[in-house]
């Protein structure tokens, strides 16, 4: 009986010293990373990444990310995780587009997309300083999405979009729309606090920062 007891306590003992040893291993595992690479990239072929200054959300760190692979350009937000940013740009609930970036050198940026396993290599791009950023946000429940032409603007209810965020390197046109959650209604525009348009698609030239809400109410 006493043998059964000395081995049982030995056990305890093993395993006691095991978990102490997993603890200590996870303490090591945690990386504590600023990610520093930031602004306009590009690969020798002219494919073009925008990554924007770190927003802190609920304890989590995200970027807005916009991604130009020469014909269609991904534009989403981008989570930071240990060392890398990561996040699935697709707004199509059925498929997605996951991408992976790593910070690459003193200055570079590694992109793993679905149609570059092996990444894309990209380097600081040169660019006239900013005139101005247009944040676009709402008020009460709907979403909002931009475009170049009014008539290509697209909600995707799957995965709708409350904000906006646009560098300006030049004075640009630009439709912004506005879209009501189911038992709301699109009440106006506002640009930087004055009233600007009832309709829910506007058209409007940016030449400075710019904050754009687009407001909904209970119908």
């Amino acid at each position: 009986m006493k043998k059964i007891v000395r081995l049982f306590i030995l056990l305890m003992i093993v395993i006691s010293v095991t978990a102490c040893n997993n603890v200590s291993q996870v303490e090591e595992n945690k990386v504590d990373y600023e990610w520093t690479h930031i602004g306009n990239f590009e690969d020798r072929t002219g494919k073009t990444l925008y990554l924007s200054e770190p927003s802190d959300f609920n304890s989590n760190v995200f970027f807005v990310i916009k991604y130009f692979d020469g014909e269609i350009t991904h534009h989403y937000t981008i989570q930071q995780v240990g060392e890398t940013l990561a996040g699935d740009l697709s707004t199509d609930s059925k498929n997605s587009y996951i991408v992976t970036a790593y910070e690459e050198g003193d200055d570079g940026i590694l992109l793993i997309t679905p149609d570059n396993p092996e990444g894309i290599h990209f380097k600081p791009l040169d660019l006239p300083d900013s005139i101005g950023t247009i944040k676009a946000s709402i008020k009460g429940s709907g979403q909002i999405s931009y475009s170049y032409d009014k008539d290509r603007i697209l909600f995707y209810d799957d995965d709708p979009s409350e904000y906006i965020e646009v560098n300006l390197m030049e004075p640009t046109t630009y439709a912004f729309g506005a879209k009501a959650n189911k038992g709301y209604r699109f009440v106006k525009w506002t640009i930087n606090g004055e009233d600007l348009s009832t309709d829910e698609i506007i058209t409007y030239k940016f030449d400075k920062d710019s904050e754009l809400i687009a407001f909904f109410e209970k119908e």
